[in-house]
């Protein structure tokens, strides 16, 4: 019983002109992870679909049959690639005003997994930033970030200005083999099965890395012995 009632909710999901709480739930995801797999939005959708079927059930027979659709392990049993396109058709259209849109692309580790990422259109590279790279590259941006601001990367130093005002100043910054070093272990394994399984850089990787942190205005490499900080994340107080 419940299957025909799926197939109707699907059809209308295929027409692209619809919008529905399916799309609103995508979008919220999708906003919130940034970029997924394909795959990964698949089996999101799919049980978005059933979910939003079981919160507007009164019928104890559908209800229970759908319950046990939401937890089956059995993927895209319900929809497919072309439903996927038309549910992100009518988002698209939705946010183009924003100029905004979840764009396709290819992952550059694999070369064939498809992604989806949230992006901003008309967006600054600090917002493209934020927005071009894999959940793999925000765990090694954290991961950068982390290692900066660590204690033993933290400098402190006091100046006096021409009013004779003491100015402490704080600033931070690893050396750049340091940080290469710490890009190539690579952050540290949660025990998560939801977390993604972090991929370690190479040499060249690594600073291929950086190079892009730092073209986007993220990072500064500074001095001959290049150490490494934020840009610009220096401290003053008055004291």
């Amino acid at each position: 019983m419940s299957d025909i009632l799926i197939e109707n909710y699907v059809q209308q999901l295929n027409d692209p002109e619809t919008y529905t709480d399916v799309h609103a739930a995508v979008i919220d995801l999708v906003m919130s992870v940034r970029t997924i797999s394909k795959d990964q939005l698949m089996v999101y959708l799919q049980k978005a679909i059933l979910t939003v079927l079981l919160d507007s059930t009164e019928d104890s027979t559908i209800e229970e049959e759908l319950r046990s659709s939401i937890d089956s392990t059995v993927k895209n049993q319900y929809i497919n690639i072309n439903t996927l396109h038309s549910v992100l058709h009518s988002i698209n259209v939705k946010l183009d005003v924003f100029g905004m849109e979840i764009a396709e692309s290819r992952d550059m580790d694999t070369s064939t997994e498809i992604l989806y990422s949230f992006i901003n259109k008309k967006g600054t590279g600090a917002i493209q930033l934020s927005t071009k790279y894999t959940q793999n590259d925000i765990q090694l941006v954290k991961h950068v970030v982390d290692r900066i601001f660590a204690p033993e990367h933290v400098l402190q130093s006091s100046v006096t200005d021409a009013e004779g005002n003491i100015l402490h100043r704080i600033t931070y910054s690893v050396p750049y083999m340091s940080m290469i070093k710490h890009l190539r272990n690579g952050p540290e394994q949660l025990d998560d099965e939801d977390m993604p399984l972090m991929t370690k850089l190479s040499f060249d990787e690594s600073e291929l890395f950086l190079q892009d942190l730092e073209l986007y205005g993220w990072l500064e490499l500074y001095n001959d012995s290049i150490p490494m900080g934020p840009s610009p994340r220096a401290l003053d107080a008055k004291i």
